[in-house]
């Protein structure tokens, strides 16, 4: 992008035509390769608005979620789900309360979820939850190992480790599958405004999204009615997801920071749980965030973990998916690059393809690409990093 050369005002010069000129040409460069950039996201909501009727095109994902929902709550109930507002949490106090399931095997660990549960939570006087409380970046420890929780996600605290697998070691990554919907329908975390009628539809959108993914996996690209199915797996992970983000939003029609706070919560705990009996029987956790955690175990002990991820989602209600790797290599819980079985780099933070979390050119400026993509082929096909730099040819 360029700021306009010449003042807007000013009468142009010859030269100062050309100037502007170019710079036309810039701009229609630049905004047709936003448009390409944006191309699938404009068509999923074009299909999606000639469904309901609505045009969703100016809107952002978690925009769009809430949007699908309203229109589905009104179908359900004859009448508009109405916005609670911020005023309607302001100043209100309340504690968490675990689902019967928590419990941990340490006493440290029982008491640390004790006194969680017994601290008071303000809502503050722009809606959102009050951070200066005991909860927010309290560390708990299992096994000798800190986690760091809050009113996010779980976070462990490893740094600059490289872990290889081996005949005698797994490297394995275990996440739970549509982890904040999964949490808020089997525990009930719906705002109290809307009820039950919430729950049916994002039960309703999450088993949507299931049944697409099975039905793509068994279709080629070109099939007739693939293109139609796709739109209906991604409108409903769209859903899935900004869902959750809305119930902190002070102006969303699912704004409840109670039910936000109980989901993450919860969230946090069940992880711990797995955690803590995982190394129960001698398995290591090498790192955890939010939705899953990184283990490694000697192959003889795999069956074991089996029955603990058995017993663990059986309990919570929660599925996992898990992923192997050939090592992993991490600055930090948050920035890494994994190597899959395959072969395939897996980054995240400062590793991303386009240097953002989103992996995308138009969320955050991308910095020193090439670096990235030469420690990605060093660690994954030994490749020299002077080979990676000297042979790219895009200046980018």
């Amino acid at each position: 992008l360029q700021e306009l050369p010449i003042q807007p005002s000013a009468i142009l010069t010859k030269e100062e035509c050309i100037q502007v000129r170019d710079y036309c040409f810039n701009d229609c460069d630049v905004t047709h390769a936003l448009y390409n950039e944006l191309e699938p996201h404009i068509r999923l909501r074009e299909k999606l608005g000639k469904k309901i009727g609505v045009d969703f095109r100016s809107k952002s994902d978690a925009q769009l979620a809430e949007e699908l929902f309203r229109q589905e709550l009104k179908k359900a109930t004859g009448a508009w789900p109405k916005k609670p507002g911020p005023q309607s949490a302001v100043g209100r106090t309340f504690h968490y309360q675990a689902p019967q399931y928590a419990r941990f095997r340490s006493n440290a660990l029982g008491d640390a979820l004790g006194a969680i549960q017994a601290t008071p939570i303000t809502v503050g006087m722009k809606g959102h939850i009050d951070k200066k409380n005991d909860i927010e970046g309290r560390v708990l420890a299992v096994n000798g190992t800190p986690y760091k929780i809050g009113l996010g996600g779980l976070h462990s605290q490893e740094k600059c480790q490289a872990i290889v697998a081996s005949s005698e070691l797994l490297v394995i990554d275990r996440d739970v599958t549509g982890y904040y919907p999964s949490l808020i329908i089997n525990n009930r975390y719906a705002p109290s405004h809307l009820g039950d009628n919430i729950l049916t539809l994002l039960k309703e959108s999450v088993d949507s999204r299931t049944a697409a993914k099975h039905a793509l996996a068994k279709m080629l690209p070109t099939d007739k009615g693939y293109d139609d199915i796709a739109a209906d797996a991604d409108g409903s992970k769209i859903k899935n997801n900004g869902y959750f983000g809305k119930t902190s939003d002070p102006w969303s029609i699912f704004y409840e920071p109670e039910k936000m706070l109980h989901t993450t919560l919860t969230g946090q705990i069940s992880i711990l749980m797995v955690i803590e009996d995982l190394e129960h029987i001698g398995v290591k956790v090498v790192s955890a965030n939010t939705d899953g955690i990184v283990f490694t175990c000697h192959p003889n002990a795999y069956s074991e973990v089996e029955q603990v991820f058995a017993k663990w989602e059986a309990l919570t209600g929660l599925k996992t998916e898990e992923t192997r790797y050939k090592a992993l290599y991490s600055a930090n819980v948050n920035n890494y690059i994994a190597i899959t079985m395959d072969g395939k780099t897996k980054a995240k933070g400062w590793y991303t393809e386009k240097g953002s979390a989103l992996n995308s050119r138009l969320s955050k400026n991308p910095q020193s690409l090439i670096c990235s993509d030469a420690v990605k082929a060093l660690l994954s096909v030994g490749m020299p990093v002077e080979q990676t730099i000297r042979n790219c040819k895009d200046i980018t």
